[in-house]
C-alpha cells in the first residue's frame, strides 16, 4: 500500500525492510516515545513490527530519504477494532503531507476492518489534529487526550 504526492512517497515496510532501516528511524521514533509515560520502548516497536503486530510507514523524499515515520497498531475492545497511530515523527515534513498520510492510515484500517483511528498523545496533539477529519467529516475528539475519530 502506497500514498504517492508530487513531493512524497509513503510506503507500508514489511518486517524485512523494517530490518533494513531501522538504524535511520529508530531516534525518531524514541524521541516520539520519550512524550509518552514509557509503556514501550523503541525495542519494542522494533519487536512487534518484526512479528507483524506493529506497522511501520515511511514517507520517501525524491531522494527515497526517510522523511517521516508513523508507528500504527490495532487494538480491539470488545466488538469495537481500532487501529492506533502509536507514533509519528515527521523531520521536515509539512502539515499537508501528514494530513495526506492520514488519508492512507484511514484508507489501511478500514482495508482491516476497523471503525476508528485513535491518537494517544500530549496535550498539544490537540491543535494539530482539529484539521483532521475522516472521508464522512468526523473529527477527533479528545478523551484524556486519547483523541478517537470513527472512520466506518
Amino acid at each position: 500500500m502506497t500514498d504517492e504526492t508530487s513531493e512524497f512517497r509513503t510506503v507500508l515496510l514489511t518486517p524485512q525492510e523494517v530490518l533494513q532501516v531501522w538504524p535511520s528511524i529508530e531516534a525518531g521514533i524514541a524521541n516520539a516515545l520519550s512524550h509518552g509515560v514509557g509503556e514501550m520502548s523503541a525495542f519494542d516497536l522494533f519487536k512487534a513490527a518484526i512479528n507483524g503486530t506493529v506497522f511501520i510507514w515511511v514517507a520517501l523524499d525524491r531522494d527515497s530519504r526517510i522523511v517521516h515515520t508513523a508507528t500504527l497498531r490495532f487494538l480491539v475492545q470488545g466488538s469495537i477494532k481500532t487501529c492506533q497511530i502509536i507514533t509519528l515523527h515527521q523531520d521536515g515534513v509539512s502539515l499537508k503531507q501528514v494530513e495526506a498520510d492520514h488519508r492512507l492510515f484511514e484508507d489501511f484500517a478500514k482495508k482491516n476492518g476497523c471503525s476508528h483511528l485513535q491518537v494517544w498523545g500530549r496535550k498539544g496533539w490537540q491543535r494539530r489534529l482539529q484539521t483532521f477529519s475522516s472521508r464522512q467529516g468526523n473529527k477527533y475528539k479528545t478523551q484524556y487526550y486519547v483523541f478517537d475519530m470513527e472512520i466506518f
